[in-house]
């Protein structure tokens, strides 16, 4: 076997070729995934796949696998130690189908942007292929579908409840949130002759019980509703949505168990984040940066061109949007990586021949929340108590979290600094209501607003009315208002008012949301003069707190009952309302403005979003569908 240095540059195999030219016989591990291959570190296949290989093991890659040939899964070999399957970067039914359910005409993490490469829940696909196509191998599964469905969870495209991919995928284990540090252990036990019942121990990882064995054997477990009882009751779903997501503290969370009628599965609490330094280190594995060359012919990755250039600047974050997936994959508490790690990799970056000067994004799922820390997690023994707050932002910024804008401030100014780097992008979120409350947060509000929006800036309030916004946990309507005047003075101030277009990020048809709130939404657009803006139309993810209150109608945090957007009809006037400026939607916004008894605002006077009654609307008889 070559030495780990040695095969710097070079692609994992995807093929018996490939490995016949690295001398190999057998793979150690074969990871088979949904996306194209794409050696990036801003991937998670990648990552886990390179990490692995620097522990010692040979590692090979099967992507995007036609799940009715079984041969496919059979191309590498039986792995020596484990197959590990992800569905991808994205939840797979995300992925292929729209929020209308309607299968989407690209993919953005397949080459030529070709849909119909992976099939419906990947993961659970995979993971029987693996095991039918080698019964007697592990496999282990991970990514975001794998933890976001890790337990029983309502699945909206299927609009049933669904349970946990361990019992459906029939795979060993499951390595849920950003696992290195689970993949390292479990490597470790594969490489010294141990198997999966070794592998129970470890954090972040979920199994199966041995068949005899109950959930009493499990020491300090929180035994949530069984499958059938959630699958039934929504009361009982509701139950354990609540318990889990108050559960999730890696200081303090306890074991969790679910029985289903194939088995009962058991959560471990999840791995304490890396430090900076087990960060740093991740990104100094021999990434080759692009995708496989089997792609060459296929056309681009669009997705691939969205990160080539990018920087990731931290994991985790602190908001804890209720709808959000990136806080459910990667917790909490941030660990950032250092300041020269980033720079190491952005001069690396400029001496690409390919390069031309443009950083795309300097971030993470929140670009500001880089360096950001609880004071309570600085304690010596980890901090008093456990920490119950669904967010660490809203309503208000807790007072034990340090949100410094300072050093994200230095960081942005040292990259554009660097030599060959003439522009950069911030295409990662950012929470502008630290930038409003800490001292360092106008000082970046400026440079953000003048150095990386090039003409198009993109916020993403995604509500302004105070119901929804309580629902969403994002933003409180007034720290919202108060932040579009300020962003207002910053571009008349430096003339960019003529130049700049502010397209904000408005999100429809989320729990508690009307038609009402949509209104609004739509008022405050033309109160500020914008535009233009896109449309985020909601779909719960598995396993977040939108996804209760999708499913049951009430908030896991607070116990609130809220009124649901449910019919595709109210979805699609949700739509249309805050997309008034549309010709093609004035019908819809007709009808909408009808039904909420707002005619008023047809018109020619400042204020009113149609001008006339569409010529072309035609107003049902008594007792017609007036459905879209």
């Amino acid at each position: 076997m070559m030495e780990f240095m040695d095969r710097r540059k070079l692609f994992l195999p995807m093929s018996r070729y490939e490995m016949q030219r690295l001398e190999w016989d057998t793979c150690d591990v074969v990871l088979i995934t949904g996306d194209a291959y794409i050696d990036h570190p801003a991937h998670d296949d990648a990552m886990i796949a390179r990490l692995l290989e620097s522990e010692g093991m040979r590692v090979g890659i099967i992507a995007q696998p036609n799940d009715i040939r079984l041969i496919d899964f059979m191309q590498l070999g039986r792995p020596n130690a484990f197959f590990i399957v992800t569905a991808g970067v994205l939840d797979s039914m995300m992925n292929k189908y729209s929020p209308t359910k309607r299968p989407r005409k690209q993919d953005f993490y397949s080459a030529g942007r070709l849909p119909g490469k992976r099939p419906d829940h990947a993961a659970i696909v995979y993971a029987r292929c693996a095991k039918q196509a080698y019964p007697d191998c592990p496999v282990i599964q991970f990514g975001m579908e794998s933890t976001l469905r890790r337990l029983a969870h309502y699945d909206f495209h299927n609009d049933e409840v669904k349970p946990s991919v361990l019992i459906e995928g029939e795979a060993d284990l499951i390595a849920y949130g950003q696992s290195e540090k689970a993949f390292r252990e479990i490597a470790a036990i594969f490489k010294h002759g141990g198997g999966v019942e070794q592998c129970r121990d470890i954090r972040g990882v979920v199994w199966r019980l041995p068949l005899g064995e109950t959930a009493n054997s499990v020491r300090d477990a929180i035994p949530l509703p069984a499958f059938e009882d959630v699958a039934a009751d929504r009361a009982a779903f509701y139950q354990m949505s609540r318990i889990d997501l108050r559960n999730v503290d890696p200081h303090f969370a306890k074991p969790m168990t679910q029985e289903h009628a194939a088995g009962t599965i058991v959560v471990n609490p999840p791995q304490i984040p890396l430090s900076t330094a087990e960060l740093d280190e991740l990104f100094t594995l021999p990434f080759v940066r692009t995708p496989h060359p089997k792609y060459k012919k296929q056309g681009p990755i669009p997705n691939f061109e969205t990160i080539k250039f990018s920087l990731v600047s931290h994991r985790g974050c602190p908001a804890g949007c209720s709808f959000c997936t990136h806080h459910a994959y990667q917790g909490r508490y941030v660990t950032s990586r250092s300041e020269e790690s980033i720079l190491e990799e952005a001069r690396t970056m400029t001496g690409y021949h390919y390069f031309r000067n443009v950083i795309s994004n300097i971030g993470g799922p929140v670009g500001n929340a880089y360096r950001l820390t609880c004071s309570k997690m600085t304690d010596a023994n980890g901090g008093g108590e456990s920490c119950q707050r669904a967010s660490c932002t809203f309503p208000d910024k807790c007072e034990k979290l340090n949100a410094d804008q300072g050093p994200y401030l230095q960081l942005l100014k040292n990259v554009l600094d660097l030599e060959g780097v003439d522009e950069a992008y911030i295409s990662s979120n950012f929470r502008y209501d630290l930038l409003e409350t800490e001292a360092h947060g106008p000082e970046l509000e400026e440079l953000l607003l003048t150095r990386f929006t090039h003409g198009k800036f993109k916020p993403s309030p995604l509500h302004v009315n105070d119901a929804v916004t309580r629902r969403i946990r994002k933003y409180q309507p007034g720290t919202t208002r108060r932040f579009f005047e300020r962003v207002h003075k910053v571009f008349e101030k430096f003339e960019m008012l003529d130049d700049t277009e502010v397209v904000p990020f408005f999100m429809a048809s989320h729990p508690g949301s009307t038609m009402d709130d949509a209104l609004e939404t739509s008022m405050f657009m033309d109160e500020f003069g914008l535009k233009s803006n896109y449309i985020l139309d909601f779909v719960p993810a598995p396993g977040t707190a939108s996804a209760c209150m999708a499913y049951t109608g009430q908030d896991p945090v607070d116990e609130d009952h809220m009124y649901r957007p449910l019919s595709f009809r109210e979805r699609k006037l949700q739509r249309a309302l805050m997309n008034y400026y549309r010709p093609e939607n004035a019908h819809f916004v007709y009808e909408a403005l009808k039904e909420i008894g707002r005619t008023d605002l047809i018109g020619d006077t400042p204020g009113c979003l149609l001008t006339e009654v569409p010529q072309d609307y035609y107003a049902p008889r008594e007792g017609e569908d007036e459905g879209v």
